[in-house]
């Protein structure tokens, strides 16, 4: 789809995850919209020294219906000021895919969700080759 304003990430709370080494302010809005509680999703962006990067989370405290209703996805793509149409996320869970696509969003599998009704294309991780090449075609 062209026209990508802003994407959503979102990982499993608890999850490590490590900034690339050449990683720099993103060029486009980013935020995680998790199901875990607040304070896992902060002390998981802090360990993995993702917190000044990503100004923009919601996490499943701050919204009435978790996953897979769209309610996270909203709220993020509002606090960025995109319109879901125009918003990629990118998921590993089934759950978290069906709340994306509810939302009317472009949904990204990563490592194991590999197909399904609401997965768009796949990536086996984030890092891959193939992602940045399919990031570029946007």
């Amino acid at each position: 789809m062209a026209g990508l304003t802003g994407a959503v990430h979102v990982g499993r709370a608890g999850h490590r995850t490590r900034p690339h080494p050449r990683s720099r302010r993103p060029r486009l809005p980013i935020a995680v919209a998790s199901n875990g509680p607040r304070v896992l999703l902060d002390k998981s962006l802090a360990h993995g020294g993702l917190s000044r990067w990503l100004p923009v989370t919601v996490s499943g405290d701050d919204v009435a219906s978790p996953k897979p209703h769209p309610a996270c996805y909203l709220a993020a793509c509002t606090a960025l000021g995109v319109e879901p149409a125009s918003a990629l996320a990118v998921e590993d869970s089934p759950v978290g895919a069906r709340a994306a696509h509810a939302a009317g969003m472009t949904v990204l599998g990563v490592g194991g969700l590999t197909r399904g009704p609401y997965v768009h294309a796949h990536a086996p991780a984030l890092d891959d080759a193939a992602l940045r090449s399919w990031f570029a075609g946007w």
